[in-house]
């Protein structure tokens, strides 16, 4: 989804549903569609736990190798 109006509301849509799950005592995890275009900001949301990042991760690697991959991801988490 591309910056603006439309991505700010499903950011908060998807921090509203963390917060919810977090509050009657659910781990909260997110995957499933994060890149290394979106991965910051659901990573920033305090409730989330863990992130299932593997695809995108792989998918990068396959343009420019396992290490780099891995590195850009974690720089994007840090």
């Amino acid at each position: 989804m591309k910056p603006g109006k439309d991505r700010e509301r499903a950011l908060a849509d998807v921090i509203k549903a963390a917060e919810f799950g977090h509050k009657r005592g659910l781990e909260v995890t997110a995957g499933h569609g994060l890149d290394y275009h979106n991965v910051s900001p659901i990573a920033a949301i305090p409730v989330i736990t863990e992130l299932s990042i593997g695809f995108s991760i792989v998918a990068r690697a396959a343009v420019v190798g396992v290490s780099q991959a891995v590195r850009e991801m974690a720089a994007l988490l840090k």
